[in-house]
């Protein structure tokens, strides 16, 4: 029980880390990290399946605003082409001072269509019909992060939703769709 609890701890220093600094680790370099004789066990798949569960995280800004994030980590990498190739995305819902964001981000690539003028994305939840829903760019003009419009209609579907498929295209890696497992959202806000 002592080793599983001090693997559990190495784990989750791991992805501490990670989360604050180096957002490129991906499943099999956790996995690469752990004990060989735990790397095969059930505890460790269930620790590796959390990586692509709801994280949640809240914060108060320096003007004594609440923050809320929710953040799910994409089902599998990108494939993108070099230099990209480790990307991977992510789906993160935010509010601030009672707003809703719903933000679709890459740790590395160029979103088409990320500046300015916006673009649109095709959507699908389930075994719904596909829908389009347009999207603009961040503030600081970051290829990686686009905000999605109607966010509180996304929010409702994510919430009764087990998968999301999100089809975005890339600058010079052409369309690509990104799968979400997106089961489990907890958003009150």
């Amino acid at each position: 029980m002592r080793v599983v609890s001090i693997i559990l701890l190495t784990l989750t220093t791991i992805l501490s880390c990670n989360k604050k600094t180096d957002k490129s680790v991906n499943d099999s370099m956790v996995i690469d990290s752990l004990p060989i004789e735990f790397q095969h066990s059930e505890e460790a798949k269930k620790q590796i399946d959390s990586l692509n569960s709801w994280l949640y995280e809240d914060e108060v800004d320096k003007m004594g605003d609440s923050i809320y994030y929710a953040q799910l980590k994409s089902a599998e990498n990108l494939n993108l082409d070099f230099p990209y190739e480790n990307s991977y995305a992510s789906l993160n819902i935010r509010n601030k001072q009672g707003k809703n964001d719903v933000i679709f981000s890459v740790t590395e690539g160029q979103i088409k269509g990320y500046v300015y003028d916006g673009g649109t994305a095709r959507i699908r939840f389930d075994n719904e019909k596909p829908f389009n829903i347009g999207y603009v760019g961040s503030s600081d003009g970051s290829s990686e992060v686009i905000f999605l419009q109607t966010p509180n209609k996304i929010i409702d579907k994510l919430k009764k939703s087990k998968r999301m498929v999100i089809e975005v295209e890339f600058y010079n890696n052409g369309n690509k769709q990104i799968e979400f497992n997106t089961e489990g959202l907890v958003w009150k806000h």
